[in-house]
């Protein structure tokens, strides 16, 4: 939600141009697309019905293995670059009819209707002098029942829209007494001064959530657009790599695609996508920093070295991976591989799961042929350092147990103080916290971690009993 200042400074803005067909799209300038937080070098300009808005920052995420997410930043156009070309000498402001009980009114304000204010006026009743609507003999006292038929939901954005964008009108509108008794039905044919549009690049926008725009990106050819558009930039070049198994990937740098607590910078966001034999397929979602960071391709597990930029900083030219191999040693020591850092729960504990089912490889066909070569030395250091894993993994699941409940206990507070504030008529708190990258699945992979370990140091003391005999 906005402020209401905010709200009433979009109500108030121009509405955008009318292409012949809506929705519609082209892309964005550069310079205009700039205007956006983190200043994207990319971006479409979206018609509506409803509004001209510009569409930018795509981001794709996962919020599952198998869920994909695709989010963009709009903005909307103000005027005069987000009106069209016809001024008739108002803007409209809608009026909604009063109750029954309020006799004090005339009986047209029984009724919906717009009426007409004068920018020139500070948004004041009045006509701008000199305007098609003055020299037509139209009145800043009659109100406005429809245009073209039309009364737009008696949505005003809509309506200072379908003004700017048609060369004439035709207005039926009521002239309101001055006591009371009805409203006399009048009619208007308007013919609009034609102006000169600024350059885009001059266009001034306002971020927000739109009606419009969420109903015109259920259109999946929008989306195949703004892809093509982002991938257009010298910044998000398609960048192919080939995999240790022969299977080739795709990487993207998207340095729009995640926007920092001032609402003004980006840090870079890297796709990873699966080369198939149909199309890419959408696979993770890393952050800058990326090294040390796993990402997980054709099912196997690697861990990102690095990446290198251009002699301009602004192509991908290439990124290093190595396919992950589980670290026996450091497994049985209680160390976790996505320690490193990993964003998402789901990957973490794809990871660990993995890392336990390496261990359970390595108990059944390494170790019995080391337990067999070992001396008594190497038997001992072997027991303390799994008694030693097993203690630092038990204190891991209680940590990660003990935030995942203070942060369920916040939450639930969170919750009762916002139904608090909505019984009180007061807003909501906004703070909710980050997003964690445990879960109680992780925990119970790290539990069964343990077990495995349990197992291994059975079978340890059993081979540092024999050589102690």
């Amino acid at each position: 939600m906005f402020p209401a200042l905010f709200c009433t400074l979009l109500l108030q803005a121009a509405p955008p141009a009318q292409p012949a067909t809506l929705p519609s799209w082209m892309a964005a300038p550069p310079a205009l697309a700039a205007k956006a937080a983190g200043k994207p070098g990319y971006g479409l300009v979206l018609d509506t019905e409803g509004g001209r808005f510009l569409l930018t920052s795509l981001r794709f995420d996962l919020l599952n293995e198998n869920q994909l997410s695709r989010t963009i930043r709009a903005y909307v156009i103000l005027e005069p670059g987000g009106g069209g070309p016809y001024r008739y000498g108002f803007n409209l402001r809608y009026h909604a009819k009063v109750t029954p009980e309020k006799r004090e009114h005339p009986d047209c304000e029984y009724a919906d209707y717009f009426y007409p204010v004068s920018k020139d006026r500070h948004g004041l009743f009045g006509l701008e002098p000199g305007s098609p609507a003055e020299k037509a003999g139209f009145s800043s006292r009659y109100y406005i029942l429809d245009i073209d038929g039309k009364t737009f939901g008696w949505n005003e954005w809509v309506a200072n829209y379908y003004l700017s964008t048609h060369p004439s009108v035709v207005i039926h509108a009521t002239k309101c007494p001055l006591f009371f008794g009805s409203g006399s039905p009048l009619t208007f044919k308007l013919e609009g001064n034609r102006v000169a549009l600024p350059n885009p690049e001059e266009w001034v926008i306002r971020p927000g959530s739109f009606a419009e725009v969420d109903k015109a990106v259920k259109d999946e050819a929008l989306w195949t657009a703004l892809v093509a558009a982002k991938e257009a930039t010298p910044e998000c070049n398609r960048l192919p790599i080939m995999l240790e198994d022969g299977k080739q990937a795709l990487v993207i740098r998207n340095p729009w695609g995640n926007i920092l607590e001032d609402n003004k910078s980006t840090s870079p966001l890297f796709e990873f996508w699966e080369s198939t034999a149909t199309q890419p397929k959408f696979v993770a979602s890393v952050p800058a920093p990326i090294e040390g960071k796993f990402v997980k391709l054709h099912g196997r597990w690697y861990r990102i070295l690095g990446a290198r930029l251009g002699p301009d900083s602004r192509r991908l030219e290439a990124v290093n991976l190595e396919a992950w191999k589980p670290d026996v040693p450091a497994l049985l020591a209680g160390r976790c591989p996505t320690q490193v850092g990993i964003e998402k729960a789901f990957d973490r504990e794809g990871i660990e799961q993995a890392a336990n089912q390496a261990l359970l490889v390595w108990k059944t066909r390494s170790l019995p042929d080391q337990l067999a070569t070992q001396n008594r030395g190497s038997a001992e250091d072997l027991v303390l350092s799994i008694e030693q894993g097993l203690l630092e993994l038990d204190l891991q699941v209680k940590g990660i147990r003990s935030r995942l409940d203070a942060a369920a206990r916040a939450e639930a507070e969170r919750k009762a103080q916002a139904e608090l504030a909505a019984k009180g008529g007061q807003p909501a708190p906004h703070a909710q916290a980050p997003p964690t990258t445990e879960s109680e699945r992780l925990a119970d992979l790290l539990d069964q971690r343990k077990a495995i370990l349990m197992a291994i140091l059975g079978s340890a003391k059993q081979s540092l009993a024999q050589q102690r005999r």
